[in-house]
């Protein structure tokens, strides 16, 4: 009654722009906002923020202001994330769409990684006069156009594991074996050391990706990626399971995410993503965060 203009849709419509929501979950909002560069701030320099003086500026709005003109450095003018290829990664929580366990067809579950979004492309531009490569390497929201570009961490980390893993010649391989295909995509997610407080304990870093795209195929069904990419030597995701069965309650959904993580059986996972392909080339998925992490790590 509150909202008269939704009262006669079926259930399950989104209501999204009918009611001018932007973002609806409180913890994804506050993440992904500008707030979302003092988190990273905090994560690149944790003793800075033990600091009694500092302490004291992040109390006051103009002492977050201060501390982020000094320590949170700069970034490169922003080129635009390369959405002709793919979209930004981003999955729904299951709180938001509650009407997906209703589905009992089974489900391909992989741990979700804590970490910061990154995305490889390789385009096949072929002209008459012969054919050009492009490689592309990009935040979950910036391109990064070379190695020494500044970004909100240490390190171009996103171009540290393109070269730690020879991603442009290992995806150009790739290409040539899809013949039909102008593109390839590969998403994942890097983690360890300086990145989110790194919360699986590492003295490094890595990558696991979780999706791999190419316009002759699409998304690429999760085993079959992760069989493909690992003949070249590059990690997927842990695959929790390809036959999940979806349990009849969010609280129920979310108690299964919650467990010891497979990269470090010593730290909580931070829930699960799970997919499931259908018949027409569909991908239906979404994100289930564990409250115990949350609540651990304060998000």
């Amino acid at each position: 009654s509150v909202f008269p203009e939704v009262a006669e849709l079926e259930v399950g419509t989104d209501v999204t722009e009918l009611l001018g929501v932007t973002y609806s979950v409180v913890e994804d909002n506050i993440r992904k906002s500008t707030d979302r560069a003092m988190e990273i701030l905090k994560s690149r320099k944790p003793k800075l923020f033990k600091n009694r003086f500092i302490k004291w500026l992040m109390k006051r709005r103009w002492g977050r202001w201060l501390v982020m003109k000094l320590w949170g450095g700069k970034t490169e003018k922003a080129t635009a994330f390369p959405s002709k290829y793919c979209s930004k990664t981003d999955e729904e929580r299951i709180q938001n769409v509650p009407q997906l366990l209703e589905d009992k067809e089974p489900y391909t579950v992989t741990e979700k990684i804590d970490g910061t979004s990154s995305t490889y492309v390789l385009v096949r531009h072929k002209h008459w006069w012969g054919t050009k490569y492009e490689f592309i390497v990009s935040s979950r929201n910036v391109r990064q156009l070379k190695p020494t570009q500044k970004c909100w961490h240490d390190d171009n980390v996103y171009w540290e594991m393109a070269i730690k893993y020879d991603l442009e010649n290992k995806m150009h391989q790739m290409l040539d074996k899809m013949p039909k295909a102008t593109y390839i995509v590969l998403q994942g997610e890097t983690y360890g050391e300086g990145l989110q407080g790194n919360k699986y304990k590492m003295k490094d870093r890595d990558i696991r990706f979780f999706n791999l795209i190419s316009d002759d195929s699409g998304k690429w069904e999760t085993s079959m990626a992760a069989r493909f990419i690992d003949s070249y030597g590059l990690k997927w995701v842990p695959i929790i399971s390809t036959q999940f069965k979806l349990p009849d309650t969010v609280e129920e959904m979310l108690e299964m995410a919650t467990g010891p993580s497979t990269i470090n059986k010593d730290v909580l996972r931070e829930g699960y993503v799970l997919r499931r392909y259908t018949e027409n080339g569909q991908t239906i998925s979404f994100k289930a965060v564990s409250p115990e992490f949350l609540i651990k790590n304060k998000e």
